[in-house]
């Protein structure tokens, strides 16, 4: 009978107890020069024990989320236990940062960041970071972003739409303003032309907004519009303002039917002119005064800006006598 030998190979062991800082990461485990495989997850108390391994040189990589790899080698000697203690270091991200407009000031966790936008800012821990832009004529805007460890996130941030709201030809006109259909609110001391008013668009009411606007100054009629404020710009809002009307008699004429005229028996006919120096057109009800006392007023009449009106009067039965006669108003 023929008798078949076998060879067997008896390798010396031994085991590695693996733990983490935190823990819970993956363990990959390999003999050098083998490619590491998965041999569970680091406990919180301890460590794992991974037994029966053949002596010699591993390669060892731990991976947990949020966290760079680490990787190293570790010696198994025959019935030893080997410690691995390994301390993970958090993976960090980058933040390309946009804005409409652009040259924005960035603040990331309410730190000035050096340079305008655009750029990258480095380094950043993951999770959530806040952000905060400031440009001038723009009110600032302001909000969170996430970063996860080797990712580059993006965040695009455009600023409300402002408005450059200007009068001539005088200037601290007070703003009034209101989202329309609304009838326009004051704005408050402090908001008076020439003025930049922030903050007109938000993300709701989406890129386009448009507003009533009233400008109100004493001496001039209130001038009253409206425009579209979109989001990242600035719109030029320039009013003129009218001078209110300014009327005031500036003529009178006396005519009689006869000279000399005697009590009851004549006519006098008095012309008034009455001008309007102010840049709108404006009413005048005309009368006249004699000797103080109102006559009957005639009806309501326009008299356009920078023009004037006449208006003749027919007075009879007069006593003899110098009279005085003016015009109502004056």
């Amino acid at each position: 009978m023929t008798i078949t030998c076998q060879t067997v190979t008896v390798y010396a062991v031994g085991s590695l107890r693996i733990s983490s800082t935190p823990s819970g990461a993956e363990i990959f485990l390999a003999l050098s020069p083998g490619t590491p495989t998965d041999q569970g997850t680091t406990t919180i108390s301890g460590g794992r024990v991974i037994s029966n391994l053949q002596v010699g040189t591993y390669n060892i990589k731990l991976t947990l989320a949020g966290y760079d790899d680490w990787t190293d080698t570790a010696t198994v000697s025959e019935g030893m236990e080997t410690p691995v203690s390994a301390t993970l270091t958090p993976s960090v991200g980058d933040v390309t940062i946009t804005s409409t407009p652009s040259e924005a000031t960035m603040y990331i966790d309410d730190v000035l960041q050096t340079g305008v936008t655009p750029a990258t800012k480095t380094g950043l821990t993951p999770g959530t970071h806040t952000y905060m832009l400031t440009l001038a004529g723009y009110a600032n805007t302001t909000g969170n972003f996430s970063i996860t460890g080797g990712v580059t996130t993006t965040l695009d941030v455009t600023f409300a739409g402002s408005a450059y709201i200007t009068s001539a030809p005088e200037v601290n006109a007070r703003i009034w303003l209101a989202i329309t259909p609304g009838t326009p609110v004051d704005q408050g001391a402090g908001a008076d032309t020439p003025r930049i008013i922030t903050g007109l668009t938000d993300a709701i009411s989406g890129a386009t907004r448009i507003w009533n606007y009233k400008l109100a100054k004493t001496g001039y009629t209130d001038s009253t519009g409206n425009f579209t404020a979109t989001a990242g710009s600035t719109v030029n809002v320039p009013v003129t303002m009218l001078t209110v009307a300014n009327i005031t008699a500036t003529n009178v004429t006396v005519t009689t039917s006869e000279t000399p005229c005697m009590t009851g028996t004549c006519t006098i006919t008095v012309v008034v002119r009455w001008s309007n120096s102010g840049q709108t057109d404006g009413t005048v009800i005309p009368n006249i005064k004699i000797d103080g006392v109102s006559q009957t007023p005639h009806a309501s009449r326009t008299v356009p800006a920078g023009g004037f009106i006449d208006e003749t009067f027919t007075v009879t039965g007069l006593s003899a006598a110098a009279h005085t006669i003016c015009p109502d108003p004056n």
